[in-house]
């Protein structure tokens, strides 16, 4: 049966804001700035996209940055070609399954989240909790968490090189300024309303109006 909109209320998970955040991460300090993507190899994650997108920003002239992949297998095997072809061999780390993924992130400068299908994206709040800006494909439940140009940035997916990740790659790298702004923001934003103990308290909230309600009739 369809159920009205407004008999909805929407809870989203929770991550520990004490393991993943860094209130003294400040993005694009130094040079090469650090892009990072995190998760194993799968097609639906995008992780050959976001490699074209480095590659393509590369030949644009963009040079001012490194590329690290956190994730098991297949990434270096998948990725790495198009990597090495386009010019980024050398700029390029792959940590591989990593039990403490919050060390590597929050040494990063922009984090990705270009999967086509996420629902709740735990590396999306991650990285926010770590002080990076995430920059994330409009797409499925990710627009639920970022705020384009408020506490990030939304890019229009297209296969292949993804042109609009490109340009949101580039505005990155060419606006210091409002990606500290954004990050902090995004940073904010989580820890308001993303954390284990928002999740908990907006929960117990609902079933205390359930049971008044209860109690009423």
């Amino acid at each position: 049966p369809h159920i009205p909109t407004a008999n909805m209320i929407a809870v989203h998970d929770g991550v520990d804001y004490r393991r993943f955040y860094n209130d003294l991460h400040d993005v694009f300090m130094a040079r090469p700035y650090t892009f990072v993507m995190l998760g194993n190899f799968q097609p639906k994650k995008c992780q050959l996209e976001f490699s074209r997108a480095c590659v393509a920003l590369h030949k644009q002239g963009v040079r001012d940055f490194r590329v690290w992949f956190v994730g098991g297998k297949g990434i270096q095997e998948k990725c790495g070609p198009i990597l090495d072809a386009g010019g980024l061999r050398g700029s390029v780390t792959y940590w591989g399954f990593q039990k403490n993924p919050e060390k590597i992130i929050q040494k990063a400068d922009v984090a990705f989240m270009c999967s086509r299908a996420e629902a709740f994206g735990l590396v999306t709040v991650e990285a926010m909790l770590s002080g990076c800006l995430v920059i994330g494909s409009n797409t499925a439940g990710t627009p639920e968490l970022i705020h384009h140009g408020e506490t990030g940035l939304l890019f229009e997916f297209i296969p292949a090189e993804c042109p609009d990740l490109v340009e949101k790659m580039r505005y990155a790298v060419e606006h210091p300024e409002e990606v500290r702004r954004m990050a902090a923001a995004g940073r904010e934003f989580a820890v308001q309303n993303l954390t284990l103990e928002q999740n908990a308290s907006k929960v117990a909230e609902i079933y205390s109006e359930i049971i008044a309600d209860l109690k009423c009739t």
